[in-house]
C-alpha cells in the first residue's frame, strides 16, 4: 500500500492535499493538526470540521457485484482513491476468470488497507479455461489467491482502532461468509401461499 495506516501529515501541504481530497476547503486548518495522523485529518475534513476522536476505527465500506470483467467496471475499480487504514468487504461477483478476479482484488487492496473477499456465484463458475475443476476446488483456489494478496481475507478478522488485525482491545469484527441456495429453501416448497403473495409483487 502506499499509504501507511497511521502516517503523520507532515505538512501543510500535504494537509492541502487531503482537504482537496475531500473537497473540503470551506473547513479551516491549524496548525496543530500537523501532529494528526492523515486517518484523523481524513475523518476532519469528511465530517465537516469535526475533530476526530483520539482512536479512530477503520471505516467500513461495501462493493458487490463489481463484474470487472467489464472494461468500464474496471477502470471504476482503478479510479477508486487511497483509503489509509479503512476496510472493504467485496461481496462476490468479480469475475468468473481468476486473472481477471486477481487484478480485481490486487487493485482494491493497493487502495485499502484491508479486503475482505467472498466469493459469488459468478467468480465460482467453472469455464473451459479452468480446466478439471468444480466450484469446491475453484474456491480453495479463490482462498489461496486472497492469502497470496495478504491483505485479502476470506476468513474473519477483528480490526482494532489503530488499524491492525491483531493485539488487544475493542474492535469490529469483519466475517466473510460463504453460503449456498438450495431449491428446498423455495418459497414455493416452504408455503406456497407466501410465494404467490411475492410472485405478486
Amino acid at each position: 500500500m502506499t499509504t501507511l495506516p497511521m502516517r503523520r501529515v507532515s505538512s501543510f501541504e500535504r494537509m492541502a492535499e487531503l482537504q482537496a481530497e475531500c473537497l473540503a476547503d470551506d473547513i479551516p486548518v491549524a496548525a496543530h493538526m500537523l501532529s494528526w495522523t492523515e486517518q484523523q485529518a481524513l475523518y476532519y475534513f469528511e465530517s465537516g470540521g469535526q475533530p476526530p476522536a483520539e482512536q479512530l476505527y477503520p471505516r467500513v465500506w461495501l462493493t458487490s457485484d463489481v463484474h470487472s470483467d467489464r472494461e468500464e467496471n474496471m477502470r471504476w475499480v482503478r479510479s477508486l482513491p487511497q483509503h489509509g487504514s479503512d476496510a472493504l468487504v467485496v461481496a462476490g461477483d468479480v469475475s468468473h476468470n481468476m486473472e481477471q478476479l486477481e487484478a480485481t482484488l490486487r487493485a482494491f487492496s493497493e487502495k485499502f488497507e484491508h479486503v475482505f473477499f467472498t466469493a459469488g456465484n459468478h467468480d465460482l463458475w467453472i469455464s473451459r479455461a479452468d480446466g478439471p475443476m468444480d466450484s469446491l476446488t475453484k474456491l480453495d483456489a479463490i482462498d489461496r489467491l486472497c492469502q497470496r494478496l495478504g491483505n485479502v481475507y476470506t476468513s474473519p478478522k477483528l480490526l482494532r482502532a489503530n488499524g491492525s488485525t491483531s493485539g488487544e482491545g475493542a474492535g469490529l469484527w469483519v466475517v466473510p461468509l460463504v453460503s449456498w441456495y438450495d431449491d428446498s429453501l423455495d418459497l414455493a416448497h416452504i408455503a406456497p401461499h407466501v410465494a404467490h403473495r411475492s410472485g405478486d409483487m
